[in-house]
């Protein structure tokens, strides 16, 4: 990492070390295909709802970073 890194380069670091189990786990595949990649992407993404879920406060991940908690989607008809 730079000295001085963008807003994206930590976002990232930020996501990174969430997920650094998977990619510990990701390192030592040696070979990927569909029936590798989709679980590894539903955990990435199962670990994203939890990581939500478990916030001390709802939006802290945004408002670390700097960016608007965007609205919560409303219940109801699609």
């Amino acid at each position: 990492m730079t000295p001085d890194p963008t807003p994206i380069q930590l976002l990232e670091l930020d996501l990174d070390v969430r997920l650094l189990a998977l990619w510990l786990e990701a390192w030592g595949v040696e070979e990927w295909d569909a029936q590798v990649v989709a679980p590894f992407l539903r955990l990435a993404y199962w670990s994203g709802y939890k990581d939500a879920l478990t916030e001390p406060r709802r939006g802290v991940l945004y408002l670390h970073h700097g960016e608007s908690v965007p609205p919560r989607k409303r219940l109801g008809r699609s």
